[in-house]
């Protein structure tokens, strides 16, 4: 029995494991751990993860430059090699967005910022942490909907399929928490990888042009327990 939350990093990262190391993570799922921090790449990127969130939020590009600003000072006075080169990551991709359009992966009407409830997504019997950035509630011709974004990052790379776990997961997240008053937007339930801009939506996996790998990671995981 699967004892403690998983994130989608970690199911990704679970795709990409050899046979003997599943069975490895599947044994220590099912002991208690320390609870997990976020899932779109760590604390790690949590600077410009944060920032490109807020900017998103309220677009104005000048927390960017703002935050930009601030991480620079941190590097130019930190000590250590790893530690600059964290704060030379973050401020090359929150560089790309100190003129980008964050509006594009927003709807075109006024918008309502909703609570993110830390509830546990039960899949297949797998408990899932889901953190989005944001979730949002909007009026299209009378109709209540839903949306959310995810903004994230890793250095070995999400592939298009990766994306799509972490969307398909939070439009499920979504029905569970809003799907009673709500509708949830296909075209607005999105994950973001913030370096390359990759964005894949719900509405990718329901036409088939992104390829669903989550029930089909759950079912091999599962396999394991």
């Amino acid at each position: 029995m699967i004892v403690t939350n998983i994130t989608i990093k970690q199911l990704v990262e679970f795709r990409r494991l050899s046979d003997r190391s599943r069975k490895t993570f599947a044994n220590r799922i099912q002991v208690p751990q320390t609870a997990a921090s976020g899932d779109g790449g760590g604390d790690y990127w949590i600077s410009c993860l944060s920032a490109i969130g807020n900017t998103f939020r309220v677009l104005n590009n000048q927390l960017i430059t703002d935050k930009i600003g601030e991480l620079d000072r941190k590097y130019q006075t930190a000590k250590h090699t790893n530690t600059k080169t964290m704060y030379k990551r973050n401020l090359e991709i929150l560089q790309i967005y100190q003129n980008f359009n964050l509006a594009q992966w927003r709807p075109s009407v006024p918008l309502k910022f909703l609570t993110r409830p830390k509830i546990t997504l039960m899949l297949k019997n797998v408990p899932l942490q889901i953190l989005p950035q944001h979730v949002f509630g909007f009026d299209i011709n009378g109709n209540q909907m839903v949306g959310g974004i995810w903004f994230v990052h890793w250095l070995d790379g999400f592939s298009v399929g990766d994306l799509g776990m972490y969307t398909e997961a939070m439009y499920k997240y979504l029905n569970l928490v809003y799907g009673s008053t709500h509708q949830v937007d296909p075209d607005f339930c999105l994950t973001v990888d913030v370096v390359d801009q990759n964005a894949v939506s719900y509405t990718q996996l329901l036409n088939g042009s992104v390829t669903s790998l989550l029930d089909n990671t759950l079912d091999e995981l599962n396999k394991l327990i």
